[in-house]
């Protein structure tokens, strides 16, 4: 009876072994590239973000021509959010470390605070080195392709890149934009209109 155990459990394991892997769903398998269009014109500046039905998000700069490209995602269903407010001229940008004055944390009328921002307790020195550091660090994730705001450009160089779109392009719940990738090369054009 053990001889023909042995041969009909190995039997078994080799019969199991080749599924063991078949969920090619959670492989990054696809990429996808295309055109990003409002009213026929390419988007110039912003963000494509693919939300897959459960593994996540995958990002991508747009680029002045409007294109835009991720290597490596899975292949399955996607919503799809385009946002360019980065890039609005109008917003208003953060600025961290520079608020001074009466009412301000750190500055104002130092009688009244213990002297946080003034000169003497090299307070300025301090928050400029942070500036400056904070600066390096967004142009090197510029460089890098990183996500955030833009570098600091002027209102004008915003305007010229800047798309107004939709709020609902940028909300994932709200996007009528939707995509099946299949593994492999997939070209999805977007028209944000």
């Amino acid at each position: 009876m053990r001889r023909f155990l042995f041969p009909l459990a190995a039997l078994s394991v080799a019969a199991v072994l080749p599924l063991v892997g078949c969920g090619s769903g959670n492989q990054l398998t696809a990429k996808v590239k295309g055109t990003v269009k409002h009213k026929g014109a390419p988007i110039k500046a912003g963000a494509v973000s693919y939300y897959h039905e459960s593994l996540g998000v995958y990002n991508s700069v747009i680029d002045k021509e409007g294109k835009y490209e991720i290597e490596t995602l899975p292949s399955g269903n996607y919503s799809i959010t385009v946002d360019t407010n980065a890039y609005d001229p109008d917003r208003k940008q953060a600025t961290y470390g520079a608020q001074r004055g009466p009412g301000a944390p750190g500055g104002g009328d130092e009688t009244k605070r213990g002297g946080g921002g003034n000169k003497a307790s090299g307070g300025d020195k301090a928050n400029a080195k942070r500036q400056e550091k904070q600066k390096e660090e967004r142009a090197n994730a510029e460089r890098q392709g990183g996500y955030g705001p833009p570098p600091p450009k002027t209102k004008e160089e915003l305007a010229e890149l800047f798309t107004k779109l939709d709020d609902k392009y940028v909300d994932r719940t709200k996007t009528p934009l939707k995509a099946t990738l299949k593994n492999g090369s997939n070209e999805v054009n977007l028209d944000a209109d």
